[in-house]
């Protein structure tokens, strides 16, 4: 009994002209835990696919097939029926029969009498290989908005070389694109997965003095001010549970040097290899939040200026008036009551020549 069996058992075409060589294989193959179905040439190869099209996970193909059509050309015609990994198989090593397998999408090429351990891995790195390939595809289909045709893409996946190689090329330009936005936005952004550091943009190393290697694989909360670990820790619980939670909060992060920044987290929780993950953006608002403090400070300390000049003018016993350049009385000392007997309230608006019954002094303030 194999230890690397699969976890589902898939079935596999493996194309042999030797029935001896087949048998052997086989039986190799399904102690792997391996349904195989058996093709003795190139031509019944292709015509086993065309009849059991989506039932066969992965092709097995000796290409020195005899008389008739050789494995090349027969994997050639089978991956124009069906997006399927082929596996090369010969006893041959020489460069112009390696060469030809090279222009066909293949998932490797194993020399036989190699043994079945090495066949056996080379089908389980076949199968990481096409599923990798398979997400590629989906995910360059996304960044081009092209949602409608996503329930399109198993069957246009692999239409011929230069097809893939042109997706290859939009994939790799949206991801260059994408890194470009990360790399030189003004916001510090990291990525942690099961607590650790896995991602950290240019900025983020700008503003904390670390540099990437020294902060990807460490723990995110090592670089949380102590205070403040216990409650962002009790936050991320939270969002965990499905609780309500603030869209962002602030923190304090110890930066390279020693001392603490204040920031401004906004995560967002992402999957990454069907895993979860969460992608934040971080501020730094040191700066902006002592600004604050220090107009607070300047606010208190000016109300208790107007305070302390206004207890000292309510307390006059002559009449003091403010006016502005027309004349309007702007305020005045509470005593105008006493002298005059007219409130305040009574006084502020109106002009202050008013106030004065001779009119050579009325016109005398005019002046």
């Amino acid at each position: 009994m194999s230890s690397a069996a699969p976890d589902l058992k898939k079935t596999l075409l493996l194309v042999e002209d030797e029935a001896i060589i087949a048998m052997m294989e086989g039986g190799d193959l399904e102690r792997e835990g391996y349904k195989v179905i058996y093709a003795s040439s190139g031509e019944e190869s292709v015509e086993v696919i065309r009849e059991q099209c989506g039932s066969i996970d992965l092709v097995l193909m000796d290409i020195d097939l005899g008389d008739g059509m050789d494995g090349t050309e027969a994997a050639r015609l089978i991956l124009e029926i069906t997006a399927i990994p082929v596996i090369f198989l010969s006893s041959h090593t020489e460069r112009d029969v390696v060469s030809k397998t090279e222009e066909i999408t293949s998932y490797g090429y194993v020399v036989k009498n190699t043994g079945i351990t090495v066949l056996a891995a080379s089908i389980r790195m076949a199968f990481r290989l096409f599923d990798a390939n398979r997400k590629i595809s989906m995910k360059n289909m996304e960044v081009l908005h092209a949602s409608s045709r996503l329930v399109e893409l198993n069957s246009e996946l692999i239409e011929s070389r230069n097809a893939i190689m042109e997706r290859e090329k939009k994939l790799k330009r949206s991801e260059e694109l994408y890194r470009a936005i990360v790399e030189n936005t003004h916001d510090a952004v990291y990525i942690y997965q099961d607590g650790l550091i896995i991602y950290v943009n240019r900025l983020f190393c700008e503003i904390s003095g670390y540099t990437e290697d020294y902060v990807i694989g460490k723990p995110v909360i090592s670089f949380i001010y102590p205070e403040d670990r216990s409650r962002i820790a009790l936050i991320a619980l939270k969002r965990e549970r499905g609780d309500s939670v603030p869209r962002s909060y602030e923190g304090r992060i110890i930066v390279k040097s020693g001392e603490s920044r204040l920031f401004e987290f906004t995560p967002v929780e992402i999957e990454l290899d069907g895993r979860r993950a969460v992608l934040g953006a971080a501020i730094d608002i040191t700066e902006r939040r002592d600004t604050e403090k220090q107009k607070e400070l300047a606010l208190a300390a000016l109300s208790a200026s107007e305070e302390k000049y206004r207890s000292i003018f309510n307390s006059f016993m002559d009449i003091f008036y403010r006016v502005d350049l027309e004349g309007r009385i702007l305020d005045l000392s509470p005593s105008v009551y006493t002298i005059l007997g007219w409130t305040q309230q009574e006084l502020i608006g109106t002009q202050v020549k008013d106030l004065y019954s001779d009119p050579a002094l009325r016109d005398l303030f005019l002046e």
